[in-house]
Parts: C-alpha cells; sequence; structure tokens
C-alpha cells in the first residue's frame, strides 16, 4: 500500500498535505501520527487532507501530530491555495477553502504571497485569562519577553484545550511571539494564533488597528485587524518536497 504526499511549509509551520480527491484515506488519526513523526516519518506539525467541496474550491480536513482534529488552521490556508494552483490548475487569483469552522477566501499576491480572510475574532475570558475564538480557540498571554517563557508554567495552561500564545509588544504595529498548538506542542509558527494575537492586542490597546507584524521562531506573518474585528492573514507558502510513503496494513503504528 503506497500513499503519494506534499510536504509544505509556512513560516516554518510544516504540514503533509494528501489529494483525497480521488482516493479515500483510511485511518487518518493513525495516519497522522506515523507521518508526523520527525525521525521516523516524513515530519510535520500534522497532516491535512484535501477533497472535494460542493461549495468551494477544496475541502480540507486537518490533524494534529498526536491524531487530534483541528477546526482552522491559517497557514494551512495558504499552503492549500499554492497547491490548487499548481497541482489542481486553478487560473483565478482566489481559491476557496472549506473548513470546519466554514469556508475562507485565499487571494493569491505577487511574490508568493497570500492573503486569507480568516473571519472575525470573538472575545472570552476563562479563569482570569483572555481566550480569542478565531475559527479555533487561542489563549493569549502578554510577556516583557517571549524567549525566557516557560509554556508550562503558564496559569491555568491547559494545551488540551486550546492554543496558547506568549506575546510581547515591540511597537503599535509590530508584536513577538511563540505558539504552543494543542495536538502538535510547540511550533515555529501559527497563523490563527497571529491573528488572535493581533486580536487580542488590539483588543487591550498595546496595538493599533491596521496591519500588524507578527514575528514567530518560524518566520513573520502579517495580519490586518479591522475596526470591528475582521481579519486578514498574509504570508508566503512553499512546497518543501513531494514523496510516497508505504504501509502495511492501515498504518499500524
Amino acid at each position: 500500500m503506497t500513499l503519494d504526499f506534499v510536504k509544505m511549509q509556512a513560516a516554518g509551520n510544516d504540514y503533509i498535505y494528501i489529494d483525497c480527491f480521488e482516493k479515500r484515506v483510511y485511518s487518518p488519526q493513525k495516519l497522522a501520527v506515523k507521518l508526523s513523526k520527525r525521525r521516523y516519518g516524513a515530519g510535520g506539525d500534522g497532516i491535512i487532507l484535501m477533497r472535494q467541496s460542493k461549495c468551494a474550491d477544496v475541502a480540507i480536513s486537518i490533524y494534529n501530530a498526536d491524531g487530534s482534529k483541528a477546526a482552522m488552521c491559517g497557514n494551512a490556508l495558504r499552503c492549500v491555495a499554492l497547491y490548487m494552483k499548481k497541482f489542481r490548475f486553478i487560473r483565478r487569483k482566489t481559491v476557496f477553502v472549506e473548513t470546519q469552522s466554514g469556508v475562507r477566501e485565499v487571494k493569491c499576491l505577487p511574490g508568493g504571497y497570500f492573503a486569507a480572510e480568516m473571519g472575525k475574532a470573538e472575545f472570552k475570558s476563562e479563569c482570569g485569562c483572555q481566550l480569542v475564538d478565531v475559527g479555533n480557540l487561542h489563549r493569549v498571554e502578554w510577556r516583557q519577553s517571549v524567549q525566557d517563557a516557560d509554556f508550562f508554567r503558564l496559569n491555568n495552561f491547559r494545551p488540551d484545550m486550546y492554543n496558547t500564545e506568549i506575546c510581547r509588544v515591540v511597537s503599535r504595529s509590530e508584536i513577538e511571539a511563540r505558539v504552543y498548538e494543542r495536538g502538535s506542542s510547540e511550533t515555529f509558527s501559527c497563523g490563527s494564533g497571529a491573528c488572535a494575537a493581533a486580536a487580542s492586542g488590539v483588543k487591550k490597546g498595546v496595538l493599533c488597528p491596521g496591519k500588524i507584524a507578527v514575528s514567530f521562531p518560524g518566520g513573520k506573518l502579517t495580519v490586518e485587524v479591522s475596526e470591528n474585528y475582521a481579519l486578514r492573514l498574509i504570508g508566503g507558502a512553499d512546497i518543501v518536497y513531494c514523496g510516497r510513503v508505504s504501509f502495511d496494513g492501515k498504518y499500524d503504528t
């Protein structure tokens, strides 16, 4: 049994993308665990299954490295748009992607960049910390330094419930951030996390609405935050390599 895949990355957030337009993938949870192991598999923050959609150009299912399912991934939206243009030959500048959180519009920009419309941020509070819903749930923690912060020492740290960002204000239009993603541990960047952090900063009054640069260990993303907290995520996307993996049985781990 063999399976073709494409590994892509956006700001260091790398996933294994599988075209399911003409085939079915069995046991995607087990497959995610097997392929995501960096020394024993292809290596990645998870897998993305791409399939036909009745309301968009493509529908995606996102599985974290531990096999759990995610509703949204801003970095993956840009990679999927790149895949659809290169391998599915979409000529339009706009690609529509169906996610568990709804259909998202991704526009192709000059220079290999993509802009994803991420919807509006919704704010919640729990245990004294700010939670931001941008299609998936994020906890945003503001600190004087991000390098020395320990996720596991945060009060009420719940990696089983939501993603967590530790952020530092650089200026009124720039922040520095690290992210711990539910189901994948700390990753090099997170697109929806960048959106949550930028929206949180505007809500707190430490950032101005408009274009906000968010620097992660894996690279820099740009988030546009409107006055009503509508979000637009801008960044690049790259194909790392194409591959084929062989299995005995249905992805036994």
